[in-house]
């Protein structure tokens, strides 16, 4: 019944870390998150974006300056519509301009009407004013009789009637003189008034409308002006309005064509962080898959041979006991100083090429193949926590579940060097095997469980 809750307890830690394992980003983790067996990140995996993600700062970036534009874009829309109802009340201020140009249109109009008719009638009474003059130069011989006349008959006139017999014939000559000339004196006396009051009225009315022409046509000369000066500003508002939402609208137009631009750029940066995103859990999935199957292989290994989850001495146990798994010299041991960590978390031994590498230690393993920057990697369950970690194989001879004995040959070293991991590289050009012992997840020193010969092999 013991053996079951420890196989249990077994069998919980290794599906804990293979699924780590798989994973690969959180490898390291599963150890305790020590750095011995960091990882190259250069062939990592899709990972999530986190806020240190550099597109995600550019994006924020892109967004700033996305809501800058669109800031700018929203002012620029207030100013277009203040101009558009600048323009709609010019263009209440222009439709009483067109008025304005047409009453001044009408009104130059008749002030030329007014002025051609003024200009018509001087020129009829001056006429009329002229043939009076001449008709009055061709009587002047009979105006001439009539005023001697009259001023004759003033001079001398008639005698009493109570005389002498021959002053009253005389008077009675004179009187029937009189009468047959004065009625045609009279009437021409009456003719003569009746001209020269026309005469004086028409130089009066010639002045009269001399004087009023020329209040016309300076009254005309004003609003010719007025309406030239209507006709300027009216061009001069126009194209300033014209001017002013044309600049209004080709910023519009930049703005909006830098908006699409940005808007463009973080479509594709957020699709392109959803694909990353869309792949890290894909790449999870498919540990978890590798993790339950690799589980399974391990469970029916175990159920197989049962014994091997509780080897014949504990790993605890087995210090001084351990030999070292492959032939070769200690490069860097446990706690070396290490130019990425501080110390190094392992043992690094320079082996020959294609020296054979044996396990070190009973155990399953719990995980056989390539591994991100460690080359061909070996993960042995050795029970009760401990896990012994070997990296930079050149192939390796055993799966997934399968137990293994101590001194059990599981591999071999290749022709040169392949960890490229910083943590785990030395200066040797040749092959080197990184060891790495493990209990819960942390490493800790693998010197106690060597062998003595081995020992001094470590030591140098």
């Amino acid at each position: 019944m013991a053996g079951a809750d420890s196989r249990n307890r077994d069998g919980l830690r290794e599906a804990a870390f293979i699924v780590a394992l798989a994973a690969g980003v959180a490898f390291p983790q599963a150890f305790g998150g020590s750095a011995g067996l960091a990882a190259d990140d250069s062939g990592s995996s899709a990972s999530p974006a986190t806020p240190g993600d550099p597109r995600i700062r550019q994006r924020e970036e892109r967004l700033r300056e996305l809501q800058a534009i669109e800031q700018s874009m929203r002012q620029s829309e207030a100013e277009r519509q203040r101009i558009e109802d600048e323009i709609a009340s010019l263009k209440a201020d222009r439709e009483k301009l067109q008025r304005d140009l047409i009453a001044g249109a009408d009104k130059v109009r008749a002030l030329e009407e007014r002025a051609g008719d003024a200009e018509d009638r001087l020129a009829k009474e001056v006429a009329q004013e002229q043939a009076l003059k001449t008709s009055l130069e061709g009587r002047r011989e009979l105006i001439g009789h009539v005023l001697g006349a009259l001023q004759r008959i003033g001079g001398k006139p008639p005698p009493a009637v109570i005389v002498s017999a021959q002053d009253i014939l005389v008077a009675v000559r004179a009187s029937i003189v009189l009468g047959a000339v004065l009625p045609q004196l009279r009437e021409e006396a009456r003719t003569l008034a009746a001209d020269l009051g026309l005469l004086v009225r028409w130089r009066d009315e010639i002045t009269s409308e001399r004087h009023g022409l020329k209040t016309d046509l300076a009254e005309l000369r004003d609003e010719r002006a007025r309406l030239s000066g209507l006709l300027e500003t009216r061009r001069t508002t126009v194209a300033a309005d014209e001017m002013a939402l044309g600049e209004a609208g080709k910023r519009a137009a930049v703005l909006a064509a830098r908006a699409k631009g940005l808007r463009d750029f973080l479509a594709s940066i957020d699709a392109d962080i959803a694909q990353t995103e869309k792949r890290a859990a894909d790449d999870r999935k498919a540990a978890e898959a590798l993790a339950a199957s690799t589980q399974s292989s391990f469970t029916a290994a175990s159920l197989k041979e049962p014994t091997r989850l509780n080897p014949k001495v504990a790993f605890a146990e087995a210090r001084g006991l351990l030999p070292l798994p492959v032939s070769g010299s200690v490069s860097r041991d446990f706690g070396d100083p290490d130019e990425v960590m501080g110390q190094a978390r392992g043992v690094s031994i320079a082996t020959r090429p294609r020296a054979i590498v044996s396990s070190p230690s009973e155990g399953v393993v719990a995980h056989a193949g390539p591994f991100r920057g460690y080359g061909q990697l070996l993960i042995i369950n050795a029970g009760n926590g401990y896990h012994i970690v070997l990296a930079g194989l050149g192939h390796i001879d055993v799966t997934a579940g399968q137990p293994v004995l101590a001194g059990e040959p599981i591999g071999e070293m290749g022709d040169a060097n392949v960890l490229t991991t910083e943590v785990a590289k030395t200066t040797s050009g040749g092959p080197v095997l990184y060891v790495e012992f493990r209990k819960d997840g942390s490493a800790i020193n693998p010197g106690p469980w060597w062998a003595k010969t081995d020992q001094r092999k470590v030591r140098g």
